[in-house]
């Protein structure tokens, strides 16, 4: 999504700006992320009471949970997975 930008930027040779741009999607992504993810943590138990009534709904919501804590801690920091694209350096 915000790969364009970051790309005309390093293309231009400032790599100042596409810093400032991994900073301001990480931030950006981070952001919108947290809504999604307090919304589940907050709502996400009678979600899944209704969702699924007839199994262990509380089980199945924690589970859920630590599934989405990874995807936090992840999430924020996808615009750093395209540095590797935009330079053509592979580790």
């Amino acid at each position: 999504m915000f790969f364009p930008k970051e790309t005309a930027c390093y293309a231009r040779k400032d790599i100042d700006g596409v810093i400032l741009l991994i900073k301001q999607n990480s931030k950006l992504m981070g952001f919108f992320i947290s809504i999604v993810f307090a919304g589940f943590f907050s709502l996400g138990e009678d979600f899944m009471r209704l969702w699924v009534p007839s199994e262990n709904y509380t089980l199945i919501y924690k589970l859920a949970v630590l599934a989405i804590i990874s995807v936090m801690v992840t999430g924020a920091t996808t615009s750093l997975h395209n540095v590797f694209l935009l330079t053509n350096k592979y580790i």
